[in-house]
């Protein structure tokens, strides 16, 4: 089992190490272009702290950096405030490279060497949670002769999710055998969620936070930020000096898919809570969200994990009580997970995306 347990961390490490990008520069050279966080010719898809244009926080996972450039090279500077934060990149849809941050500041350099003088349309995805350490996005340097042009436009239709750490893509990448103790297999680009919205040919944005529940989080605590809470905020950390109020941008989804309940259920044997109290709050968030949506769909599910149907029934009775057309209910399906934990592996989302995708196109008529 020792040697299994090495070539294990051999093979994360040969992983990683294929993953590194060029090296940055140590510093600008005259010639070299600065970008602003804050260029217009950037795009931001998901809900970020921009108060200061100068350093955008980037704390929900799959939020994603746009841009098109023409050139070899673009650096990425991005600071974080935990280790073992991950991103990846994509330079004209080319298969993900992934990048592995470190507490402080991180270059990653992008590079399209080979691939002509451009333009060159490239993504930049944060992989991991709000817990897992948040970004702040400083800017972007280009090399001698690039320079920034207008993205391609986006995708005219929006998708919201709202959820736990599935719904963040918490063990998509998890391994057949179960990997050493780091990040890496926090995944949002390859969660249900992202990949219905590149099936759909429409944003997504994710406001998911892993542990957390309508009432209470999987160790039973009703005072921190659940769902309820954090959908009110950009930054939802437990660090109450580093959050961000979320403030509508006119970003407007036609349909929010909430699927919540797993964390809440965690405890539900030996603390249960009441149904009177989860279904309330539970009404209470989704008429907060019709709120700020008044005319989207909002789907709730109960979730791949678990198979209480009580907790079905308790959704359903949200439902019930909003009285709205446009509030329904989804029975997902049940997901086994990995050998290492509950959450769905990548396959597992590509499956609950395949349900979703079926329901969206009925509902929106996509």
């Amino acid at each position: 089992m020792k040697q299994l347990a090495i070539c294990i961390q051999s093979l994360l490490s040969v992983l990683l190490a294929s993953a590194a990008s060029p090296h940055c520069a140590a510093q600008p050279t005259q010639t070299s272009i600065t970008i602003s966080p804050s260029d217009p010719r950037l795009q931001i898809i998901g809900r970020v702290d921009a108060r200061d244009p100068s350093r955008i926080r980037m704390a929900y996972p799959g939020v994603t950096l746009r841009l098109r450039f023409t050139g070899t090279l673009a650096e990425v500077n991005l600071t974080s405030d935990a280790d073992d934060t991950y991103v990846l990149t994509i330079v004209e849809g080319a298969k993900p490279q992934v990048h592995r941050l470190e507490k402080g500041e991180n270059c990653i350099a992008v590079s399209t060497e080979g691939l002509g003088p451009g333009p060159h349309a490239i993504e930049v995805v944060k992989r991991t949670e709000t817990w897992q350490g948040t970004l702040t996005f400083t800017g972007i340097r280009l090399g001698t002769g690039s320079e920034l042009v207008a993205p391609p436009p986006l995708p005219t239709r929006k998708l919201l999710f709202i959820g736990d750490s599935v719904t963040c893509g918490a063990g998509v990448d998890n391994y057949p055998a179960c990997p050493a103790e780091n990040n890496r297999h926090s995944n949002a680009y390859d969660a249900y969620g992202m990949a219905l919205g590149r099936r759909l040919d429409a944003q997504s944005e994710l406001v998911c936070y892993g542990g957390r529940g309508v009432v209470r989080d999987y160790r039973g605590h009703r005072d921190v930020l659940n769902a309820p809470q954090f959908f009110n905020y950009s930054v939802a950390t437990d660090d109450v000096t580093q959050r961000a109020k979320w403030g509508d941008n006119g970003w407007t989804p036609e349909a929010v898919v909430i699927s919540l309940g797993t964390n809440d259920w965690n405890l539900q044997k030996s603390d249960p809570i009441p149904e009177e109290e989860f279904v309330n709050k539970y009404v209470g968030l989704v008429r907060d969200v019709r709120r700020y949506y008044p005319q989207a769909w909002i789907v709730l599910t109960q979730g791949s994990i678990v198979s209480d149907p009580v907790l079905s029934q308790w959704v359903q009775e949200t439902v019930k009580r909003m009285s709205d057309p446009r509030v329904v209910w989804f029975a997902s399906r049940q997901f086994s997970g990995s050998s290492c934990d509950a959450h769905p592996d990548k396959l597992q989302h590509q499956q609950i995306a395949d349900d979703f995708e079926a329901e969206l196109r009925r509902l929106l008529g996509w």
